[in-house]
């Protein structure tokens, strides 16, 4: 959530506090005179702002789903799990091929001293106190020596790489909630072979709602960011819920001459849920004194 989502939520929080009734003033009745009043009772939808569809990272079976709609989830908690056998297996063979450490620190022990009687094996053959062809052998099995260190290196860092990948590639057999909030919608079912790309499961956070309203372009100078606002669900509550701008659409649509304008509301309310039908009403800005400006048309 962003600093200016904090700042607009902490304003409605101060709203609800200020104004327990919220009640419109006298100044903000709805004024018939016609569609183009600004001061009026605007038609909005209503979403959850927080929401979340999970969908499958690969091809696996589903092994178990630990929750049910409805219930409700912490960020980070898990919902889903996919059959573990297979990636269980590749982790396994890849810590063993992983264990080269021994292996390497055996070889360059081995290398030390092969480099060390390849000098004498020299010194030797300079001085004809043996064969050159002894000297040769000697030289020729410390460089294999060497090869063999670098390569068990090599193969050691593969591994490793290879260990990581697979601990990586498990985190997507376990589907964790991103966000706090409740399970809306459940598709998935237990043992079903799931697909990359399906949606598995949907969860949003019903406390904070996002209501967006479109106006005409002739409306466009009497809205702004972070203007408080007042909420009506009809079908819920009478009272209305505080909310505030956060969003105003950049363009008009030039099919509908209309413009959108986004809204958070945080309504505290039980029966007021994300997607219910709802109506906005813009307050008028304030003047220093902190008392409502004139209307505004």
């Amino acid at each position: 959530m962003t600093k200016g989502t904090v700042n607009i939520l902490s304003r409605i929080v101060w709203l609800a506090m200020l104004w327990p009734g919220f009640g419109f003033c006298a100044e903000t009745q709805p004024q018939e005179t016609g569609e183009g009043t600004f001061e009026r009772d605007w038609p909005a939808v209503s979403m959850a702002y927080k929401r979340a569809t999970l969908s499958s990272k690969l091809d696996e079976r589903i092994a178990s789903i630990v929750v049910k709609e409805g219930q409700a989830v912490k960020k980070g908690d898990v919902l889903l799990r996919f059959s573990y056998e297979q990636i269980e297996a590749k982790i396994a063979m890849a810590e063993v091929e992983a264990e080269f450490k021994d292996r390497v620190e055996s070889s360059r022990t081995r290398y030390e001293f092969l480099s060390r009687e390849s000098e004498r094996s020299k010194k030797l053959s300079e001085g004809a106190m043996i064969p050159e062809a002894e000297f040769d052998k000697d030289r020729t099995e410390k460089e294999l020596a060497r090869l063999e260190v670098e390569e068990l290196k090599r193969n050691s860092r593969l591994a490793d790489t290879k260990l990581r990948v697979y601990k990586a590639e498990a985190e997507d057999y376990v589907v964790r909630s991103p966000i706090d909030g409740v399970v809306a919608d459940l598709w998935a079912k237990e043992g079903e072979m799931a697909r990359v790309g399906q949606a598995l499961l949907e969860v949003l956070d019903p406390k904070v709602i996002e209501v967006r309203v479109h106006l005409r372009e002739e409306h466009s100078m009497n809205v702004s960011a972070n203007q408080e606002v007042a909420v009506k669900f009809p079908a819920a509550s009478e009272r209305p819920v505080p909310g505030a701008v956060f969003f105003v659409g950049p363009s008009v649509d030039s099919s509908s001459g209309t413009f959108t304008v986004k809204i958070l509301t945080e309504p505290g309310v039980e029966h007021i849920k994300p997607g219910m039908s709802c109506q906005v009403r813009f307050l008028p800005p304030k003047n220093p004194e902190g008392r409502p400006e004139g209307p505004s048309h």
